[in-house]
């Protein structure tokens, strides 16, 4: 009987967990008392080596004595564990690329936990990291009539897990086949860039007329990484 509490404890215990995440937690060690859930499922292109949590549920008298991380059917980590939780390093999961021809930085790892209960136990978790942009477009406008007061914004945002961003380079050109030149007007807030389309004299800031195409791309680097985005935003008569 007092088995089966903690069983039901456990269970009831992990649905909560399930219930109140985003992430779809599997149930896959309540059935022997334990169960290990992945906190960190979406990183970026810059976390190529940070630490990635996760968290154990045990009954009371368990707890998790080891945890192997594999991908593609090979041990990549053997987690560090500190009490209910533990980490792995993002650069176990070895370079970010994806796509048949391995030339695309975003994607995603499919990943394999084991883990063993100091009771001797095993149970598995799968789970799926996602590997995202270090910045994209928010929001984006396709044309603005010249000189419009009319409020219109493009938005762009950075993210990472826990990587530092060192550089954030804003740039505009006329048309496709300008040449790029540092706009140092538009500042970021927080992760967020806003650019007030309206603000702008485009004759006079930019020298474009009605019929031209301005183009914006932000830049961002982390040591020697880098990742960009580019938007474009056609000038079209009043």
């Amino acid at each position: 009987m007092k088995n089966n509490l903690k069983y039901l404890m456990l269970v009831a215990i992990t649905v909560g967990f399930h219930s109140c995440d985003k992430e779809d937690y599997s149930l896959a060690g309540a059935d022997i008392g334990g169960n290990t859930l992945l906190s960190d499922t979406k990183i970026s292109v810059f976390d190529t080596n940070e630490d990635l949590s996760m968290k154990f549920i045990t009954a009371d008298d368990l707890t998790v004595k080891a945890v192997e991380i594999s991908k593609d059917g090979s041990k990549i980590a053997d987690a560090t564990i500190t009490g209910k939780t533990a980490t792995f390093s993002s650069s176990a999961l070895g370079d970010f690329l994806f796509g048949d021809d391995l030339d695309k930085p975003t994607g995603t790892f499919n990943l394999d936990f084991l883990s063993t209960l100091s009771n001797g136990q095993t149970y598995k978790n799968n789970y799926t990291i996602k590997i995202a942009k270090a910045i994209t477009i928010a929001k984006k406008q396709v044309s603005v009539k010249h000189l419009d007061t009319t409020s219109q914004k493009i938005v762009f945002k950075s993210f990472t897990h826990n990587a530092t961003i060192d550089t954030k380079t804003i740039e505009w050109k006329k048309g496709k086949n300008g040449t790029y030149a540092i706009d140092s007007n538009p500042v970021f807030d927080g992760s967020k860039l806003t650019i007030e389309l309206n603000e702008h004299d485009y004759a006079t800031t930019y020298g474009l007329v009605a019929m031209d195409t301005l183009y914006y791309k932000v830049t961002l680097t982390s040591g020697t990484l880098s990742d960009s985005e580019e938007t474009s935003v056609a000038i079209v008569a009043q």
